[in-house]
């Protein structure tokens, strides 16, 4: 029962955060961060004396509710920062939990990083932690970004897709295994030209959460999937968004030319927030999710908002992509 209040306040402060930006919201954040999360502050420990001429450092996930490839570019984010810093990097998904980890080894493993995601050290946890000096990625009090200058950006521009796709190939990708997945997959689904559509759920246009990019409505997208199918003679769409809304919609206007996989889409209500719990099999939510937006990157043309997930979608795209459209609006 503790537990489960701790939970739930929890829940109502990053809601309430989210919603919200102003000095009040940073000292219940704080607040919060002392109360509920004390052990996720970034810290120096010593595990055993293995290892004296490194620093580990042990990113660790921020909460339990984060959606993956917001995670993934936080990740990439803190390998960034550690490799500047001269520590060697090592994620930690199986001791620290996120939203995507299961009871059962996958990949051989039960680190829902490497699940998806690819070490960016030759290192193991167990050497890890068994080494003198290792430092746990954490929340501080001092609350400015890791780096003031970053390349890991939402951002969309071509110097700054091929900078971050250049650091995610040194320091990261997909496990080969889902690689092998997406191959076919195309080879079945894109035997045609293929308009990709990314629309993020209606759940931002509800919290309009500050700092994010802002997204075009439905009927924008539709308006502007339409001009492409016209303008490039395309008669398929492969459609990726969580929003049941969104795809009846879609549906509804272009029919049968509107394709997709796995169809575990959300009825979002107002009492959503952006990262929402997984039901189902937590792991095939992750990859499925993975795999659309892996796919997304295979398609001829595209159409997509601005997320972490269409960022990442961007920095996958290989040389088939021959135009694409990306709605910048501006930030809620």
């Amino acid at each position: 029962m503790i537990k489960l209040i701790k939970k739930l306040k929890h829940e109502v402060f990053i809601r309430y955060v989210v919603k919200n930006n102003n000095r009040l919201t940073s000292i219940l954040y704080y607040l919060n961060r002392i109360v509920f999360q004390f052990k996720y502050r970034r810290q120096k420990k010593k595990y055993g004396n293995l290892n004296p001429d490194k620093t580990f450092y042990v990113i660790r996930p921020r909460d339990k509710t984060e959606g993956l490839l917001s995670l993934f570019l936080y990740v990439m984010r803190h390998i960034e920062y550690a490799r500047l810093q001269g520590f060697e990097p090592i994620v930690d998904f199986e001791n620290y939990q996120s939203q995507y980890n299961v009871n059962r080894k996958i990949n051989k493993t039960l680190n829902s990083w490497e699940h998806y995601f690819v070490q960016p050290t030759k290192f193991k946890l167990d050497e890890v932690y068994k080494s003198k000096n290792v430092v746990l990625s954490g929340w501080t009090f001092r609350n400015k970004p890791l780096l003031k200058k970053s390349i890991i950006k939402t951002s969309y521009a071509s110097d700054d897709l091929l900078k971050l796709k250049a650091f995610i190939k040194k320091n990261s990708g997909i496990q080969p295994y889902i690689i092998k997945r997406i191959n076919k997959l195309e080879k079945n689904l894109f035997a045609q030209p293929t308009l990709g559509v990314f629309l993020r759920g209606t759940d931002y246009v509800t919290l309009k959460p500050k700092h994010h990019y802002i997204q075009p409505t439905i009927e924008q997208v539709i308006l502007q999937t339409k001009k492409f199918m016209e303008t490039y003679r395309i008669n398929q769409i492969f459609l990726v968004t969580e929003d049941i809304k969104i795809y009846k919609e879609f549906t509804k206007v272009f029919g049968t030319k509107v394709i997709d996989i796995n169809n575990n889409y959300i009825k979002y209500n107002i009492n959503d927030c952006l990262s929402y719990n997984i039901t189902g099999d937590k792991y095939e939510v992750g990859l499925n999710y993975l795999t659309k937006l892996l796919l997304l990157g295979r398609c001829e043309y595209l159409v997509s908002s601005l997320t972490n997930g269409s960022i990442f979608a961007l920095t996958q795209c290989n040389q088939n992509l021959k135009e694409k459209f990306i709605f910048d609006i501006g930030k809620y």
